[in-house]
């Protein structure tokens, strides 16, 4: 009934734990796909600020184109535009070269160390013009609506290194030219990435992301190589891919570090819930079964009293009403009585012996003592009570001891222990052997049954206090304290007491005396 009440207590308390540890398994779920769609997001938005970033770079160098224009007068000579259109190679390292179109009116400005390649130049630009005259013509169109933008044209260029990107700009604003006038930016992909994007791009590394530029073709620009997360065209160099992780991780693998942290913290407070519960079933289990222990006890130690006790109480009467006439008859009764008062006092003793033991509040009187003498006056007072069960009792006492350190008290009452048990526990074969001996080291009393024996896996549960081999049948009763008090008492002489059993064959019990060192060596018969 105990056990089932500790069940039902545990399934109360463990039953919404572990509703609530599920429910939060798949809330974790769900948090690591939100996180991994919110890192995805923020490094997005990152991929997006650096493409804007160049894009908006290439718009100022236009602004500044479409400024040049404005400021020059409008029958301005073509070499004399061409002049202003340096200054653009010469403040922005990325440009090569700079170009105004009317018609069928060229002005280049070129960079110094490309002043051979003006015709090459203007030569790709014009093939490039034709091949994307659509987009030409849409850019003009919109400019004249008030939409102004780059236009972008990758090609193949002779020397792929110093230009290969074209951006193509409407200068429609100005009223003061012709409706179709165009100008245009020559610029150098891979000196644009490593003047524009590469010192934008390492500020994010404080913040424990690597951004990567690197081309279709080519090994990378900006960074070392690393393994992508996320990936993106840039939208100024088509052939180009801008791509951004967190350093040693990918975003997925901070979501999945997250997500296994807090699996961590879940199984952990699990852990510790299981372990808490654990400890509080085996603590309240120990004390239903203490207490039922303690209720047994009371009710094996009211039933061992009964017996001397009603022996007491029947000889006295018998004494007081006069049936015992003959003198010898009274004395044998008076001799009854008192016998049996001193086994009542035993095994009160035992009992306020035994909660002293506990409290370790007793205290031995410590003597030169010889063991045969107090066994053999022990056993006398306890031969009524045997020759009433009809017990024979096979004594092996040794007739001389060399002396040992004890309290004669207490060691009667281990050895009184011992000789109650080997009587519960006996069964129909009444035959006991009471032994006293002693060997080069230590003065040995043994108490040997032929009963019910112990199983080996409880011959050292037995000096528990309160327990009782519930399954070795018979209807004996027991306090459960005798052993566990023999035990106390042979820890306080330095001693020991032993046990040899086996189901069915009877046990012996051996109490381990240390013999008194500066006597022994005199060496007595047996």
């Amino acid at each position: 009934q105990d056990r089932k009440i500790l069940l039902l207590l545990a399934a109360v308390i463990l039953i919404p734990v572990l509703l609530y540890t599920g429910l939060e398994l798949s809330r974790v779920r769900e948090r690591e796909n939100l996180l991994r769609e919110s890192y995805r997001a923020q490094l997005k938005a990152i991929l997006f600020s650096v493409n804007q970033r160049c894009w908006d770079t290439v718009e100022s160098w236009g602004n500044h184109l479409r400024m040049i224009t404005q400021r020059s007068s409008p029958r301005v000579e073509p070499q004399e535009l061409s002049a202003l259109l340096e200054e653009l190679p010469r403040r922005y390292s990325p440009i090569a070269g700079a170009f105004v179109k009317q018609q069928d009116s060229w002005s280049f400005g070129v960079a110094g160390s490309l002043a051979g390649s003006r015709t090459a130049m203007q030569e790709m630009i014009a093939a490039a013009l034709i091949d994307s005259a659509h987009q030409v013509q849409r850019l003009i169109s919109q400019a004249a609506k008030g939409y102004f933008r780059a236009l972008p044209i990758q090609f193949n260029a002779a020397r792929e290194q110093d230009w290969d990107l074209l951006f193509v700009f409407s200068l429609a604003d100005s009223s003061r030219f012709a409706h179709e006038m165009l100008g245009g930016l020559l610029i150098s992909s891979r000196i644009f990435v490593d003047r524009i994007v590469q010192p934008y791009v390492s500020t994010f590394r404080e913040q424990g992301l690597t951004v990567t530029v690197a081309s279709d073709s080519s090994a990378n620009l900006a960074n070392d190589r690393t393994r992508e997360d996320i990936a993106t065209r840039l939208w100024i160099l088509p052939r180009f891919t801008l791509a951004i992780q967190t350093e040693g991780q990918t975003s997925g693998e901070l979501a999945s570090a997250k997500t296994q942290q807090s699996l961590f913290v879940i199984v952990m407070l699990n852990v510790a819930i299981l372990a808490a519960v654990f400890v509080l079933m085996r603590t309240l289990w120990r004390e239903t079964q203490l207490a039922r222990l303690k209720a047994d006890f009371v009710a094996h130690v009211s039933h061992d009293l009964r017996t001397p006790l009603g022996l007491i109480r029947m000889f006295a009467e018998t004494l007081m009403l006069g049936r015992a006439r003959e003198e010898e008859k009274k004395h044998e009764y008076y001799g009854i009585i008192a016998r049996e008062a001193e086994r009542l006092t035993h095994m009160v003793n035992n009992v306020l012996d035994f909660s002293r033991l506990e409290a370790g509040g007793k205290e031995f009187a410590m003597q030169d003592l010889l063991l045969n003498e107090v066994i053999a006056n022990a056993l006398a007072s306890y031969r009524f009570h045997l020759q009433q069960r009809q017990f024979r009792v096979e004594e092996k006492i040794a007739n001389r001891l060399p002396p040992a350190k004890g309290d004669a008290q207490a060691v009667s009452q281990a050895f009184l222990n011992l000789l109650d048990n080997a009587i519960k526990y006996s069964d129909q074969n009444k035959h006991i052997i009471v032994e006293v001996d002693y060997n080069d080291r230590h003065a040995i009393v043994r108490v040997t049954d032929h009963g019910r024996g112990i199983a080996p896996q409880y011959h050292d549960k037995i000096f528990n206090k309160f327990y009782r081999i519930d399954h070795v049948g018979g209807n004996s009763k027991g306090a459960g304290i005798g052993l566990a008090i023999v035990q106390h008492i042979m820890q306080a002489h330095h001693g020991s007491v032993e046990v040899q059993s086996a189901p069915g064959k009877g046990s012996t019990f051996s109490l381990k005396f240390p013999l008194h060192k500066e006597l022994h060596g005199n060496d007595t018969d047996h």
